[in-house]
């Protein structure tokens, strides 16, 4: 066990809410609903409000994973200014999925249980490359949570 020193201070989902303690089918409502908002932000290639949804993740991420790293920063910089770069063909319905809980139940997400191991949300994007165009289907976990004093989810990590 060790203390380090660092020039910042994550909160994570220290302060979040227990979403085990909640209404579970209001909860199953809210997180479809969520994931319904964000499907949308990819049909209308709403690059502002994606950022709105993603920043505090980013934020929290290059400073816990790649506070140091420059070139990593940059790849995942140069990742998210390309977000919407391939034409979204679709956002296909929900896989059927199971609602997955983490973190002492402070955050949950939506896993495919037809897909095993991937997410039950995903994209079907078009991808060029020298040999022309392909599809390609994308899958998204969105780690949800709550902090406390607020009533909407958010993405966290």
């Amino acid at each position: 066990t060790f203390n380090a020193e660092v020039p910042y201070e994550l909160e994570g989902w220290s302060n979040s809410q227990n979403l085990k303690e909640m209404d579970q089918e209001q909860l199953k409502k809210e997180i479809i609903e969520f994931y319904k908002q964000y499907a949308k932000i990819f049909i209308d290639r709403d690059e502002e409000e994606w950022v709105n949804k993603v920043m505090k993740r980013e934020k929290e991420r290059i400073l816990s994973v790649d506070y140091n790293d420059k070139k990593a920063i940059k790849v995942r910089v140069d990742e998210y200014i390309h977000s919407f770069d391939n034409e979204v063909l679709e956002v296909p319905k929900l896989d059927d999925f199971e609602i997955e809980f983490y973190g002492d139940g402070r955050i949950t997400t939506l896993r495919s249980t037809e897909r095993k191991g991937e997410s039950a949300f995903h994209t079907i994007e078009q991808e060029e490359d020298e040999e022309g165009k392909y599809k390609v289907r994308f899958f998204r976990y969105l780690f949800l949570h709550k902090p406390k004093g607020s009533n909407q989810l958010e993405i966290i990590r």
